[in-house]
């Protein structure tokens, strides 16, 4: 995805998710400062505070001033074998069956009250707890906004708006900037590939043409000499021939063009295959190599040629870098649905701050960047890219001069 199109879709989504926010934050706002009035809820409280009240003391007469202290829009009244006491002018409801057609809304005084009612139970007798509120002071919406009842919403969203706002547009600068980064990093790669590709190609090509031309003129000493020369320009044709095409295969990984052609195996009848070619180069250095495989086959249906480009490539990285323990780890094991390879050497480490940037494109570690053993830093980009293509993953442990530990899972 272009770095246009990454930036436009952040913007909005930031834009998507802060409008959500904002309008959801709105809502509560608009339902509590623009509902005014009594609410069933509110009645229904004041009457369980009444309830409390009545419960500890018999003054009947106080708790109901008291509730009408406290609640000034309502109106209470008490109920009990008949006998009406109220402080307010309401309507008098002298029988329980009044009492409930009004609480259900079918009494005559509904028309002007709204009201409920709560049980009290006194001396094995009940009596009734009501509370009236005037129908034209209920909850409804209105378009003047209540101050005391928002209890500053106003002032709440304004600041909530302003944060809101200000937190996605610091997530896109910082998103932002952070591909602003990472495409200068890349820029700044991409000129050191240049770089190391010339010089790459310079010194094997230099070496090609200087033991041809010697080659052609007959400048040698004697036979020995000369297939000394034909082995010298082979290996560097197979050096350049190996630049170019991890070239190529990234490339491909780039524009999506890799395909890849699955067939069943077995992992374990692979790695050894692979080995075989390192054979002599970890008999001439004298590495200790250790193998931690089943005698069971693990078979699994993979492309075995990027398969052989992953295994190549992370044991050539442990060769290049990691031998300063001459030993050499490499293990296949199967857990559940997956098939785990790992590789792993003894040699200096890798530093933690490079770890999370060593699967970059072009990016070359410090130990490797500073040898001379060439290398464009795509070997482990193109390791992790082929294993999601099979759906895979890819993992590393490093510690410094204790070694590094990649391994990578496949589906089974």
């Amino acid at each position: 995805m272009k770095m246009r199109d990454k930036l436009l879709l952040a913007f909005v989504g930031a834009l998507t998710v802060s409008m959500t926010v904002f309008l959801l934050f709105c809502y509560y706002c608009l339902h509590s400062g623009y509902f005014s009035g009594i609410s069933r809820e509110d009645m229904k409280q004041a009457l369980t505070q009444g309830q409390q009240l009545l419960a500890e003391t018999e003054m009947q007469e106080e708790v109901l001033q008291k509730l009408e202290a406290d609640y000034k829009e309502m109106d209470f009244a008490l109920l009990e074998n008949g006998n009406w006491k109220t402080e307010a002018s309401v309507p008098v409801l002298t029988s329980e069956v009044d009492l409930f057609s009004a609480i259900n809304g079918q009494h005559q005084i509904c028309a002007e009250y709204e009201v409920e009612a709560t049980a009290i139970q006194q001396d094995r007798q009940v009596a009734y707890l009501i509370c009236f509120v005037d129908r034209m002071k209920m909850e409804a919406m209105t378009y003047e906004f209540n101050m005391p009842r928002a209890s500053g919403m106003l002032g709440k969203l304004a600041i909530v708006g302003v944060v809101i706002t200000l937190f996605f547009i610091g997530v896109v600068i910082y998103g932002i900037q952070r591909e602003y980064e990472k495409k200068e990093r890349e820029e700044k790669s991409r000129k050191e590939l240049i770089s190391n590709l010339s010089h790459d190609l310079r010194t094997p090509l230099s070496s090609v043409l200087g033991y041809s031309e010697m080659l052609k003129n007959g400048i040698y000493d004697d036979e020995a000499e000369q297939q000394q020369f034909y082995d010298i320009i082979y290996r560097k044709a197979i050096y350049m021939e190996k630049l170019l095409t991890e070239l190529l295969e990234y490339s491909r990984l780039e524009l999506g063009t890799i395909r890849l052609q699955k067939q069943n195996m077995d992992m374990t009848e692979f790695v050894r295959e692979i080995l075989i070619e390192y054979y002599p180069e970890l008999e001439k250095n004298q590495y200790e190599l250790v193998l931690e495989m089943p005698d069971e086959p693990i078979i699994g249906n993979w492309d075995k040629e990027k398969i052989g480009r992953v295994l190549r490539n992370l044991i050539d990285n442990a060769l290049k870098y990691g031998m300063d323990g001459k030993k050499l780890r490499i293990a296949v094991e199967k857990r559940e649905k997956q098939v785990y390879v790992e590789i792993q050497d003894y040699g200096k480490g890798i530093p933690q701050k490079e770890i999370s940037h060593v699967t970059e494109r072009f990016y070359r570690a410090d130990h490797a960047r500073n040898s001379q053993k060439g290398g464009m830093g795509l070997g482990l980009f193109i390791v992790q890219e082929i294993v999601k293509l099979h759906n895979g993953s890819f993992y590393m442990e490093s510690k410094e001069q204790q070694g590094t530990r990649i391994g990578v899972r496949l589906p089974v």
